[in-house]
């Protein structure tokens, strides 16, 4: 039997799945199994890796949508643990062989999961979620007055703002690390739910479960075809402590190597994108508003994601839609200026496309005035601690 189970579903990822793949057979962990459920993929995905590698499990099913495809090949396997990759994703050859060393070495956790690259362009990428907290998390935080990401006083890690505990790394890493470019000295860990109000934590292609913690948790809901990872990692992360490893363990891939987009493009950033942020909107309800409908906070987050969709919707010149989520970002907070532009453009000027390029503009010229004020508050940083090193050296 084996120890672990790759699960990796797949449609119409023809110009990409052989990446993901050989990042598989690459791990220098072997004691794993390789299921691959085509979800009725019409780009031929099937002959292409059908007689790959004799390692690989294949099983082929009608076009029911990414989490049927999970849930079935997660029936069909047979591991300890789960790691789930998507088709269009990779892994670091150590990944399978970091989170099973922590998980076979510690028996009381059930989840563990790594940092990720999110190669946005051919030359240029980011880490995540760590580039995430103090450009999303945290002003989203300050923008609806919450506390919950503040960091202890004297601490300026940012991992610490989710995480209770900054552990450090034992024995059981040892040969791991040894074979790292960059080897880190410390886990983190923590019961991290309520911190899914700001976003995505972790995806499910950098995270390993024991089977135990899935049947927990409960299947992937087959009806949601966008956004089902954050039903699903939500409900885990309310009945399961997490242990973060901080070393980017997977990639997650915008282009081909050629420099061209994708051919099935990321839901949530392509042309898709307005649907998953009105089905994110609805999953976050579900997590969170559905037991406390009336939290100010939880409320004046909602009010955001309303805006945000407003902003794709009139990116995409849905005016009815983005009328409507801004309104409604408005009925909950008066004072959310960006939605007030939006109602304003869209009362004043019938012409969506140049309602369009005139938000373009404000937002634009907005981020000129950030950029000005950031530059600013530095200048007179500079300036104060100047003074007080001429003022102490006086003194002296």
């Amino acid at each position: 039997m084996p120890l672990v189970s790759v699960i990796i579903p797949t449609y119409n990822r023809k110009d990409i799945i052989l990446k993901s793949i050989k990042s598989v057979l690459n791990q220098t962990f072997e004691d794993y199994e390789l299921i691959i459920v085509d979800d009725g993929s019409t780009d031929n995905t099937y002959g292409l890796i059908k007689d790959l590698d004799p390692r690989l499990k294949i099983i082929s099913q009608p076009n029911q949508g990414v989490s049927a495809a999970r849930n079935n090949g997660i029936r069909a396997s047979k591991g300890k643990y789960i790691a789930l990759l998507d088709s269009d994703d990779e892994w670091d050859p150590l990944y399978l062989e970091a989170c099973t060393s922590f998980l076979e070495n510690h028996p009381n956790e059930d989840v563990v999961h790594t940092e990720f690259i999110w190669k946005l362009r051919k030359n240029y990428f980011e880490i995540h979620p760590y580039i995430d907290i103090p450009r999303v998390f945290v002003p989203l935080a300050k923008k609806v007055g919450s506390n919950l990401l503040d960091l202890p006083p004297g601490e300026t890690d940012h991992y610490l703002r989710i995480y209770e505990e900054k552990i450090p790394i034992g024995k059981w890493a040892e040969s791991f690390l040894n074979k790292m470019n960059k080897p880190f000295t410390h886990y983190y860990r923590g019961y991290v739910f309520n911190h899914w109000r700001w976003g995505y934590l972790m995806p499910v292609w950098s995270t390993v479960i024991t089977k135990k913690a899935f049947q927990k948790t409960g299947e992937f809901n087959n009806e949601h075809k966008r956004a089902g990872d954050y039903d699903f990692l939500t409900k885990l992360c309310k009945n399961f402590r997490i242990n973060f490893l901080p070393f980017p363990g997977a990639i997650k891939n915008e282009y081909h190597e050629s420099g061209k987009t994708l051919k099935e493009e990321h839901l949530a950033s392509g042309k898709n994108a307005l649907n998953f942020a009105i089905d994110y909107l609805d999953r976050f309800e579900t997590a969170f508003l559905k037991d406390n409908p009336t939290d100010g906070e939880l409320l004046c987050i909602k009010a955001q994601n309303q805006v945000y969709i407003s902003e794709v919707a009139l990116r995409n010149e849905e005016k009815e839609i983005a009328i409507i989520y801004a309104n409604s970002a408005l009925k909950i907070d008066p004072s959310i200026f960006r939605a007030k532009v939006i109602v304003s453009l869209l009362k004043f000027i019938p012409n969506i496309k140049l309602a369009n390029l005139l938000y373009k503009s404000f937002e634009k010229f907005k981020k000129i005035i950030n950029q000005m004020n950031q530059k600013l508050t530095i200048l007179i940083f500079k300036q104060i601690n100047f003074s007080y090193i001429f003022l102490e050296t006086d003194y002296i």
